[in-house]
């Protein structure tokens, strides 16, 4: 566990990190966009738009359903990627146009469905920038990884995320752990330069994809500080395209960024907090070697296996698939689905019960509520 004032306030989360069972099972509720719009009856695209309902709506999840954290509590999209583009409305759809081009930018979904934000599915695969002309980006670059550089990382901000978490941690007065995220660096270079492009340069040019691995990885940790000194206790972290690499790949590229992104988050005295997105049975090892506090486990891996390998290493969470039973079941089939689960993984502590994504925009409310219902009967 990271820091003392964590522990002093969230006992239950505490014991499950240090691999105890906690008096009561703690739950981290994953549902802050796009559940948080459905719930609070808003428009997914309204949420993602603005800040102040974005924040209106944490808050609400969190005093209606109590839960000992809450995941996504970053902000809506970041002003700077508002800047120099204007909302148009087609097709019943939304959508940010470059002011200068007239080009479609993203598409703001009104489906939940946050892949639609990501500048285009089809630019994260072709990519904006050339590893060709990366060499000047790369020339900044630190050699190797030191918690030095980020000595004078600042401790203040004023961008929305900061705001958005400060907002929310005084509504409910510091009582929810609150996460904010950082990613590891496979994921700006993915989307930078296209996921092709990405491994065809870690065979052809790797020397200058781990300079650009270690720039990314400061340049993203900056302004973490600032975050988690705004309420951002809970650090969520990791690749969603790191599933699609080869162990190989991984280790020799982007497993030392996340082990370097956890011994900061741990300093600066909030909890990391690694998010296994996709298949990663293949690294899991890598994952536990990094030392995160807490590995957030995509269902699509058996969450039994990785207890029963690294259970007495780390703590685990999620395992519980968002778009399957809580989605399309009844409240019984809740009880029963998390119920299994527990029998599985909780009893000798080590987990906190959370579903492995985001719960999905108009998930029945009685459906989330059969699920704390469940957790807060556990024994």
């Amino acid at each position: 566990m990271s820091s003392d004032g964590i522990r002093e306030s969230f006992p239950d989360v505490a014991d499950a990190v240090a691999l105890r069972k906690p008096r009561r099972l703690p739950v981290f509720l994953f549902g802050v966009n796009p559940y948080s719009a459905s719930f609070c009856g808003v428009r997914f695209s309204d949420c993602m738009l603005n800040n102040d309902l974005y924040a209106d709506c944490a808050i609400r999840l969190a005093r209606h359903f109590q839960p000992d954290g809450l995941m996504n509590v970053n902000a809506a999209l970041a002003s700077s990627a508002l800047r120099g583009r204007r909302l148009v409305e087609r097709d019943g759809a939304r959508y940010l146009v470059d002011e200068k081009t007239g080009e479609d930018v993203m598409r703001i979904p009104d489906d939940g469905n946050p892949q639609s934000l990501i500048g285009g599915q089809i630019t994260a695969m072709k990519g904006t920038q050339r590893f060709e002309d990366a060499e000047k980006l790369a020339a900044d670059a630190p050699e190797r990884l030191d918690l030095a550089d980020l000595a004078n990382a600042p401790t203040e901000a004023d961008d929305v995320y900061a705001a958005n978490l400060r907002r929310v941690n005084e509504a409910l007065g510091g009582r929810v752990l609150l996460s904010t995220g950082v990613c590891n660096p496979c994921n700006p270079l993915a989307s930078s330069f296209g996921f092709e492009a990405l491994c065809l340069a870690m065979l052809e040019r790797p020397t200058l994809v781990r300079k650009l691995a270690n720039l990314y990885t400061i340049r993203s940790l900056r302004p973490l500080r600032a975050r988690i000194l705004a309420g951002g206790r809970l650090v969520y972290t990791g690749s969603s395209w790191a599933s699609l690499l080869g162990r190989s790949q991984y280790a020799e590229f982007f497993h030392e960024p996340q082990t370097f992104i956890h011994q900061a988050v741990r300093a600066w005295g909030a909890i990391p907090t690694l998010h296994a997105t996709g298949a990663q049975m293949h690294f899991m090892d890598l994952n536990v070697a990094s030392k995160p506090d807490i590995i957030l486990v995509d269902h699509v891996n058996s969450i039994a296996e990785v207890k029963a390998r690294f259970g007495d290493k780390v703590c685990l969470t999620g395992g519980l698939d968002p778009s399957g039973v809580l989605y399309r079941g009844t409240p019984a089939d809740v009880r029963r689905e998390v119920t299994a689960l527990l029998e599985k993984v909780a009893h000798n502590g080590g987990y906190i019960l959370c579903t492995s994504d985001c719960v999905v925009l108009d998930t029945p409310r009685e459906n989330v509520e059969a699920l704390f219902a469940v957790a807060r009967q556990f024994t």
